[in-house]
């Protein structure tokens, strides 16, 4: 039996995602973690850095489900709760601003033509755990989700998927490992960013929190001071900004562009 599904693809500063509206709570029970895996996959699938369902929400204006492309659901992703919420505007689902719910609690958001603003829950942004590991000092530090920072001279340079992978299997900061950032300073409003990814074992051309936990860490560290604009692997900005009252971090907003790569439909079936 066929049953087709619409998607639409956005791009996030180089993170591209699947974006299904299940605001009728219809599809999100039909989809399993192989059927994800397979959507996400570059050369039999659609291919994405992660699937992303919109499902209605009793109190907020949706809730916002997210998937790695290895299939398996994640607490957030920052670049992906801005393409969430550009997509919710474009299906009338939300207005131009609102708020969401996902994995990770509540988020607000705001959208300007194509320039969408997303705020992140950094709970316990005093808890930065630096370790010696292979002889790299790494600051570990959760930001919706577990990221490793280390501060390098020459980004350009750095072999990313084979340092990455080595450090991603840390298990001393979360059972499942961390992402891992490398982070060059221009400035004290500009840094450079590259992102190894769990779940998606690889380098991907932006990441949202690991974006977030460079800024913070790097604000600690008394390397920069916010707004922080995280240039990534393809040469577009980030902009996080935050407060730091009491020794935490608060207010912490993501803001950059979006746009739909593509729409299309799939067979369910054929996944």
């Amino acid at each position: 039996m066929k049953t087709f599904i619409e998607f639409t693809k956005i791009s996030a500063l180089g993170n591209d995602f699947i974006l299904i509206n299940d605001i009728n709570n219809t599809i999100k029970k039909y989809l399993n973690s192989s059927m994800i895996y397979n959507l996400c996959s570059f050369h039999t699938g659609i291919g994405a850095d992660g699937l992303i369902i919109i499902s209605p929400d009793s109190e907020y204006d949706f809730r916002m489900f997210y998937f790695n492309s290895d299939g398996n659901e994640a607490m957030m992703c920052g670049n992906g709760a801005r393409s969430a919420a550009y997509f919710a505007y474009l299906e009338h689902i939300s207005s131009a601003s609102g708020r969401f719910r996902a994995s990770d609690g509540l988020h607000q958001f705001t959208i300007s033509d194509s320039v969408i603003n997303v705020s992140l829950n950094v709970t316990d942004s005093r808890s930065i755990i630096d370790k010696e590991i292979e002889n790299k000092k790494v600051y570990f530090i959760n930001t919706g989700v577990p990221h490793g920072i280390l501060f390098v001279k020459d980004i350009k340079n750095i072999e990313v998927d084979i340092i990455g992978k080595k450090l991603r299997d840390y298990k001393g900061f979360d059972k499942k490992g961390a992402n891992i950032n490398f982070v060059q300073i221009i400035d004290k409003h500009n840094i450079l960013i590259r992102t190894f990814e769990r779940g998606i074992e690889g380098e991907t051309l932006s990441c949202g929190t690991g974006s977030t936990a460079a800024a913070i860490v790097s604000y600690c560290k008394s390397f920069t001071n916010p707004p922080i604009n995280a240039i990534n692997k393809s040469n577009e900005i980030l902009k996080i900004d935050f407060k730091y009252i009491n020794n935490d971090v608060k207010d912490v907003t993501l803001e950059g562009n979006v746009k739909v790569t593509f729409k299309g439909i799939f067979d369910l079936y054929e996944y």
